[in-house]
């Protein structure tokens, strides 16, 4: 039974959890830069494409351009690990929220809850630059 509990402990501390790389995230300091879009579900619904590209100012700013003359503008800020965002011309409407499902350094998952085009759909990106 002894050797069957430190089998099992060792297991479970081998298995990854997505609160682990919350406990050392920075939080909106760590999202800062552009991200490329690489994966789409929900691809009917969603706005965005892959391919495109999305940028997160330090100063609260946000940009969108890509596919289909896409160039969306607009504020961000973070909720805990939610990004809620902000388009003109309702600077103090959430538009959008985005629930960061998965965080590395130059990878994110984002599930997104799109209010003004009554759409969810989850977004894959990558970090293209600092």
């Amino acid at each position: 039974m002894a050797v069957w509990m430190i089998a099992l402990v060792g297991i479970f501390s081998l298995c990854g959890c997505d609160e682990d790389w919350w406990n050392d995230w920075g939080g909106s300091t760590s999202i800062t830069g552009q991200w490329k879009v690489v994966e789409v579900t929900g691809w009917n619904s969603c706005p965005y494409r892959q391919g495109d590209y999305w940028t997160f100012y330090y100063n609260g700013q946000f940009a969108a351009d890509g596919s289909s003359n896409l160039r969306e503008r607009g504020y961000w800020q973070m909720r805990g690990r939610t990004i809620e965002f902000a388009f003109p011309p309702h600077d103090d409407y959430v538009s959008m929220s985005a629930y960061v499902s998965t965080y590395d350094d130059d990878y994110m998952t984002l599930r997104v809850n799109d209010y003004d085009n009554n759409a969810n759909y989850t977004l894959r990106l990558v970090r293209y630059s600092y």
